[in-house]
């Protein structure tokens, strides 16, 4: 039975990552839900780079794009401006591969009416995968 597994999971296409949030996998023999898709692993490490503020990442104190101290305005061009150079020195840093096409601010209201959210979409392409107009969304602030 062991032996049965080990086979099934090593005939499926290979993994290159666990996705995030981290879920564990009741329909395949992985612990963890995985990805065999470069073009979805590379989207979901570079929207957990764009959510990560630094010093939230053990041994890596400059890791994330660091978008948090900008919440407090970001209605404004020149925070705008800054988030974007926070997330193009991220991606130079951690994932040099990337390569960032368009910044867009988002607002939107939030499930309940009352809650504000803004967010900034990047358009993105990863030329080595062949991977064209991704987009991700990283969210900056969430007020109520």
């Amino acid at each position: 039975d062991v032996l049965d597994k080990q086979q099934s999971f090593l005939s499926s296409p290979t993994p290159v990552g666990i996705l995030t949030p981290v879920s564990f996998d009741n329909a395949s023999d992985a612990t963890f839900t995985m990805t065999s898709d470069f073009a979805v692993q590379i989207k979901d490490n570079l929207r957990n780079l764009l959510s990560t503020n630094h010093g939230e990442r053990l041994m890596l104190n400059d890791f994330g794009a660091n978008l948090r101290p900008l919440s407090y305005d970001f209605s404004s061009e020149e925070t705008v401006s800054q988030a974007i150079a926070n997330i193009a020195s991220a991606v130079s840093k951690y994932m040099p591969f990337v390569s960032l096409e368009t910044f867009e601010p988002v607002t939107e209201a939030g499930e309940d009416g009352a809650t504000l959210l803004s967010k900034i979409r990047v358009i993105y392409s990863v030329p080595v995968a062949k991977v064209t107009n991704q987009v991700v969304e990283a969210t900056i602030v969430v007020a109520s």
